[in-house]
């Protein structure tokens, strides 16, 4: 599990997009990192109990986070956050080459 703490100046005027059917988080995180990159402080915070049994709900569970909305999720991320590296719009490639798609790696 991860957790990220802020100041509030950071995250001032961002917004979780509500037209996203999964990986908004993602999104949100990635617009946070544009204005300061994380650095790991060692703290012991919470202890987690994960229950492994399908009585929860699950990130990647829904439906829309497993079928093709999820795919256009994916591309409307990498468009908003292209890829900094070659390296990176390689594996972006690699992985919607997966569900059929051939991209272009520049729009990567």
């Amino acid at each position: 599990m991860s957790c990220f703490v802020f100041p509030k100046a950071i995250l001032s005027g961002l917004m979780f997009d509500s037209y996203m059917r999964a990986y908004e988080d993602w999104d949100f995180l990635l617009f946070a990192f544009d204005r300061v990159f994380p650095v790991h402080i060692g703290i012991l915070g919470s202890r987690i109990f994960e229950v492994d049994d399908q009585t929860s709900d699950r990130r990647g569970s829904t439906e829309d986070a497993n079928n093709f909305n999820a795919v256009l999720d994916y591309l409307y991320v990498y468009r908003r956050h292209p890829g900094a590296t070659e390296a990176i719009r390689q594996s972006r490639q690699n992985l919607l080459s997966l569900v059929g798609l051939q991209v272009n790696r520049a729009m990567l």
